[in-house]
C-alpha cells in the first residue's frame, strides 16, 4: 500500500488545479551545498546559484561549477542579474550585495526588516514594467517591498494566499512565485493579481528561474539537484 500511495502523490504533484503540469525533461546533481536560488543568465546556457552557507557560483546547463565568487556571505538567499550587476540577497545580515560579472563585490546595501533572524528577505527580481527591484520576505508574514534602483522602498504590503515564500522571478511580463512548503508556483500578472497555480514535484525547492526556451529550472535545497521542467503555458 505504500508504494500504491507513492505513486498516487507523485502522480498528483505533477498536475495543478486547472489538470496542466511540469513535465520533467532531467535532473542534475549539484556539487554545491543547499542550493537556495538560481537565475539563467540570457543566451548563455549558464546559471548563477547561490547557497544557504554564502557562495555565489556560476555553472553551466547541467549544473557544472565553473567558477565561485572569492567573497563569503553569510546566508545568500536570492540571486539576480540585471545589466553587468549581479544581485544577491543575504538574509540574515539584511544586507543587498552588488557583484560584477568578474564576481568582484562592488557595492552592499543595508535593508531594514525587523523579522525573525533567518525569516528575512528570501528572493529579488525586477519589474520593468514598474521599474522596481522587488524582495520577498520568506515568512510570518511574507511581505512584499518594491524598491527603486537605488534601493529606496516605495512600497510594502503582505501576501497571505502561501505559507512561505523562496524564490521569485520575473519572465515574459509575469511574475513568478516559489513556495517551499506549499510546492507551488504562482503566476501573477505585474499589478500582483494571481493568475494561476502549478503543483512542484520537488521536494524542498529553494528557486526557480526560466531558460530561452521557457523551460523551469528548480533548485532543491537538501537534495542538491536541479531540475528542468516544460511549463505549462
Amino acid at each position: 500500500m505504500k508504494h500504491y500511495a507513492s505513486f498516487f502523490w507523485l502522480l498528483i504533484c505533477f498536475f495543478n488545479i486547472n489538470g496542466q503540469g511540469l513535465v520533467l525533461i532531467n535532473s542534475y546533481n549539484l556539487k554545491i551545498d543547499e542550493p537556495s536560488d538560481i537565475f539563467y543568465q540570457e543566451n548563455s546556457n549558464k546559471y548563477y546559484i547561490v547557497s544557504d552557507n554564502g557562495y555565489l557560483h556560476e555553472t553551466n546547463e547541467i549544473g557544472e561549477v565553473l567558477r565561485t565568487a572569492r567573497f563569503k556571505g553569510t546566508d545568500f538567499e536570492g540571486v539576480f542579474q540585471k545589466d553587468n550587476i549581479i544581485y544577491v540577497v543575504e538574509e540574515m545580515l539584511r544586507k543587498i550585495y552588488q557583484f560584477n560579472t568578474n564576481f568582484e563585490l562592488v557595492k552592499t546595501t543595508n535593508t531594514q526588516y525587523n523579522g525573525g533572524r533567518n525569516k528575512g528577505f528570501e528572493s529579488i527580481t525586477f519589474i520593468p514594467e514598474r521599474n522596481s527591484f522587488l524582495l520577498i520576505s520568506e515568512k510570518d508574514p511574507v511581505f512584499f517591498r518594491e524598491y527603486d534602483e537605488n534601493f529606496i522602498q516605495k512600497n510594502e504590503f503582505i501576501f497571505s494566499n502561501l505559507r512561505d515564500v523562496s524564490s521569485v522571478t520575473y519572465f515574459k511580463k509575469h511574475i513568478y512565485i516559489l513556495s517551499d512548503e506549499d510546492r507551488t508556483i504562482i503566476k501573477m500578472n505585474t499589478n500582483f493579481e494571481e493568475i494561476s497555480r502549478t503543483t512542484v514535484p520537488v521536494i524542498n525547492p529553494e528557486g526557480l528561474t526560466f531558460d530561452d526556451e521557457g523551460n523551469l529550472l528548480v533548485v532543491s535545497d537538501n537534495r542538491c539537484k536541479l531540475y528542468q521542467f516544460s511549463y505549462p503555458w
